[in-house]
């Protein structure tokens, strides 16, 4: 029997003023890439033949982005919220390894179903740096 999988918790902005522990409930890596596509057109002469096969260029343009679900302390919520609105990129640790990012969107969650003084927290993050 495997034991249960634990998920690492999340450290953003480490070591500045606006730092904040995510909790993490689930964090995804996604790795998107830019594929440029050219599908040929047929000539009507040769309908018959049925259509071209799309031909695809790879231009090797890869994003890497985050999507993380968590909760936050209660108190944080005002230093999340700074993350995202002051713009620039900013650390993100996870599994000891910190990557600069940029929230590309942040979903703060104020319910009444947890009993604790956590809040929820939803966000993607991309990995890049500032120009």
């Amino acid at each position: 029997m495997t034991s249960a999988k634990t998920v690492a918790n999340i450290i953003l902005a480490s070591g500045e003023d606006d730092e904040v522990t995510i909790y993490t409930e689930s964090c995804e890596k996604i790795y998107s890439k830019i594929l440029a596509k050219v599908t040929p057109p047929q000539s009507s002469a040769n309908y018959s033949s049925g259509a071209k096969s799309t031909q695809i260029v790879d231009l090797l343009r890869i994003e890497i982005r985050f999507s993380v679900r968590g909760k936050i302390d209660s108190a944080n919520e005002t230093k999340i919220e700074n993350l995202m609105t002051q713009g620039g990129v900013f650390t993100f640790t996870y599994k000891d390894v910190a990557y600069n990012v940029n929230f590309e969107k942040l979903t703060i969650t104020n319910d009444n179903k947890t009993e604790n003084d956590e809040t929820p927290v939803l966000f993607t993050a991309l990995i890049g740096e500032n120009i």
